[in-house]
C-alpha cells in the first residue's frame, strides 16, 4: 500500500496535528487526523518525523484494545464522582472486550457494531433503563474520541439514546410507621432511623458526623458532603433528643461505627420492619416529603447539599397523596431559629 503524504496543521486549540488522506474501498477520499500533543512547532516537526517512520497503511490510530485506557485517562481529568467514573469504566470495559472480537482499529467501528453490542446486552436480559445507561456511556466515549481526533465520524450519532425512566424510590407513610414501631425501645436504632429521616444525610455523612461539629443551642450540625462542600443542617427535635440519649462521654462521632457497620444496621432494621428499601431511600424520603410540605427549594438544596435545582424535580413529582399529621411532624420542623 502506497504511503500517503503527511501534513502539519495547528488547530484552534493551538495543538499541532498531522493529517493525511486515505482512499476507502468505496472510492471515497477521507481526511485522517491525529494529534501530536504539542503546541511547539519545532517539537511537532520532530514528532511528525517519528510518526512517519512508524506509520503503516493498515496500522490503527488507536487500537480497540486501548479504548478503555484512553477513556479512563480522560475521565480522571473531569472531576467526576468516583461512583460515576466506576460505572463508565465498567461499561467501557465490557464494550472494549466485545468490540475487540470484531475490529482492530477504533476508526473502523461502525454503527452496526454498536447495534450488535446493544443486542448482546438485550440478550443478556438487561432492562431498557440499564441499556440506556450503556448508551450514555458510549455517547460520552465516542464524543471524547471524536474530540481527540481518534475518529472522524461518530458511529453513535444516528442511534437514539432515549430517555431513562427514573422513578424516585422513597419510604411511604406506612413504611415510616413500621420503622418507628420496630425501633421502639431500642435507643441506638431509633436514633439512627430518626437521624436519617430528618436530616437527609448520605451514609458517609452520617458516619462522619462528630459531636464537636454539633451546635446544641441551635440544634444544628456542620457536615462535609461531596467534593468537600460544607453545609449546616438542622437536627429536628425528635432526632436531636434521640442522639443525645445514646451519647457517651468519650464519644467522638455520633454513631461510633464505620460506614459498613452502619449500613448493616440499617439493612437489619429494614428487614425487621419488612420494608424493601435501600439505605439511600432515607435521603430520597427526606427530599420528597420536604418538597411536598412546601419547603422552599432553596432551603432543601442547602440542607441536602444539592447544587442544581433540577435534582429536586423528581422529588416534587413523587408524592401525590395527603401527608398525615404524625408524618408531617417529622419533616415540618426545618426552620432554624435565629439567636436573639
Amino acid at each position: 500500500m502506497k504511503q500517503p503524504r503527511f501534513h502539519l496543521e495547528c488547530r484552534k486549540n493551538e495543538i499541532w496535528y498531522v493529517y493525511w488522506y486515505e482512499r476507502r474501498p468505496d472510492g471515497r477520499r477521507i481526511k485522517m487526523r491525529r494529534s501530536l500533543f504539542t503546541s511547539n512547532k519545532l517539537k511537532a516537526k520532530f514528532e511528525l518525523e517519528k510518526f512517519i517512520k512508524n506509520f503503516s497503511g493498515d496500522a490503527p490510530d488507536l487500537s480497540a484494545y486501548e479504548i478503555e485506557a484512553a477513556f479512563n485517562k480522560s475521565l480522571a481529568s473531569q472531576g467526576l464522582d468516583h461512583k460515576t467514573i466506576y460505572k463508565y469504566q465498567q461499561h467501557t470495559k465490557e464494550f472494549a472486550d466485545f468490540i475487540c472480537k470484531k475490529v482492530i482499529a477504533v476508526r473502523n467501528i461502525r454503527q452496526d457494531h454498536i447495534l450488535d453490542f446493544l443486542k448482546h446486552l438485550s440478550e443478556r436480559g438487561l432492562s431498557e433503563s440499564t441499556i440506556s445507561g450503556y448508551k450514555r456511556t458510549l455517547k460520552k466515549l465516542f464524543l471524547d474520541l471524536e474530540n481527540r481526533d481518534f475518529i472522524t465520524k461518530n458511529p453513535l450519532r444516528r442511534i437514539p439514546i432515549g430517555k431513562m425512566v427514573k422513578r424516585t424510590r422513597f419510604l411511604s407513610q406506612e413504611e415510616i410507621r413500621k420503622l418507628l414501631e420496630v425501633t421502639e425501645g431500642k435507643d441506638y436504632d431509633r436514633a439512627l432511623v430518626l437521624f436519617l429521616l430528618q436530616t437527609g444525610f448520605r451514609i458517609q455523612e452520617v458516619c462522619d458526623s462528630c459531636w464537636e461539629k454539633v451546635f446544641p443551642e441551635r440544634q444544628t450540625i456542620l457536615v462535609t458532603g461531596k467534593f468537600k462542600k460544607a453545609r449546616i443542617q438542622k437536627i429536628p427535635n425528635p432526632a436531636f433528643q434521640a442522639i443525645n440519649k445514646i451519647r457517651k462521654s468519650d464519644d467522638v462521632t455520633i454513631f461510633g461505627r464505620s460506614q459498613k457497620t452502619i449500613y448493616r444496621y440499617v439493612q437489619e432494621i429494614l428487614k425487621r420492619a419488612a420494608v424493601k428499601a435501600m439505605t439511600h431511600d432515607f435521603r430520597r424520603t427526606y427530599g420528597t416529603y420536604s418538597t411536598a410540605l412546601g419547603i422552599p427549594w432553596s432551603t432543601i438544596m442547602d440542607r441536602m447539599g444539592h447544587a442544581n435545582p433540577m435534582q429536586l424535580r423528581d422529588y416534587s413529582q413523587a408524592l401525590n397523596q395527603k401527608i398525615d399529621e404524625d408524618i408531617r411532624i417529622l419533616f415540618a420542623d426545618w426552620e432554624i431559629k435565629e439567636s436573639v
